[in-house]
């Protein structure tokens, strides 16, 4: 009898994972929430604007919901409710831009205190380039 020579299998190729899963934000250990809320560590160009839209789109929209309520004169137990909701969007949307610079500034091996020049006016334009456009230094080694 022949013997069939034996092919080898195709492998399924493994596919990339993507940055962030849906399920990352459900579960409050995930790999999202801890770049999201802790300023420590670093955080790649791709991420920072993830984390950079994520959050001024937080303080668009609480600042919508704020000045919707105020506007419309809406009754007052939803009143609070909707102040309360804007401002804690503002407010979540402001750290993680904050935070999200924190750890970009740090793969660019420049301390956080630097983020503060985003507060002048034109300098500002500067620094937000460079978070963007700027490569990571391998060797980061800021706290």
């Amino acid at each position: 009898m022949r013997q069939q020579s034996q092919r080898p299998t195709k492998r399924a190729k493994k596919q990339p994972r993507l940055a962030v899963k849906w399920s990352d934000f459900v579960n409050p250990t995930s790999r999202f929430w801890i770049e999201a809320l802790f300023p420590d560590g670093r955080l790649s160009r791709s991420h920072f604007a993830f984390f950079w839209i994520v959050g001024n789109l937080l303080i668009g929209v609480g600042y919508y919901v704020a000045a919707f309520v105020v506007y419309n004169e809406v009754q007052m137990p939803f009143f609070l409710v909707g102040m309360v909701l804007g401002f804690g969007m503002f407010i979540l949307g402001l750290w993680f831009s904050i935070v999200a610079g924190i750890r970009r500034l740090h793969d660019l091996n420049i301390t956080g205190w630097y983020l503060l020049l985003a507060f002048v006016p034109l300098v500002n334009l500067w620094v937000i380039l460079r978070l963007l456009f700027d490569l990571g230094k391998a060797d980061a080694d800021v706290d």
